[in-house]
């Protein structure tokens, strides 16, 4: 199974999908055990990549693009999911936008997430590119 193909969010008032890498590792590998840590983010990161073609990303390796995520394997989680109505004509949807145990997200070697907390500057930089399939 690929981890990460979706719906594109065909059912975001019953459920949230966007913390899937956060529940995979809290609640998947480190509550149950059906992984080791390794395979997991193998599964988040390089299996991906290999299966849509993006040879440059999916592994940390010199040439290649810094997106990265430093997380503590002993805390990382969801967060909590809370509903909110930001869609047109009061549509609501279901979200997790407060990882837990998520320090430092990188993209393209710009931090976007810093101590746990969004980087503003990171996200007004923009810093990932659009994929078009």
């Amino acid at each position: 199974m690929l981890i990460g193909l979706a719906d594109s969010g065909a059912h975001v008032s019953q459920l949230c999908d966007a913390c899937f890498a956060t529940d995979l590792l809290g609640n998947w590998v480190r509550e149950r055990g059906v992984m080791p840590l390794e395979r997991a983010v193998h599964k988040l990161t390089g299996e991906p990549a290999g299966v849509y073609g993006l040879t440059d990303r999916g592994t940390v390796e010199v040439g290649k693009r810094a997106d990265l995520c430093v997380f503590d394997p002993v805390t990382v989680a969801p967060g909590t999911l809370h509903r909110v109505r930001d869609f047109p004509a009061d549509g609501e949807r279901l979200t997790a936008d407060a990882p837990v145990g998520m320090t430092h997200v990188l993209v393209n070697g710009v931090p976007i997430r810093t101590a746990g907390a969004p980087e503003d500057e990171g996200l007004a930089a923009r810093p990932g590119v659009l994929l078009r399939g």
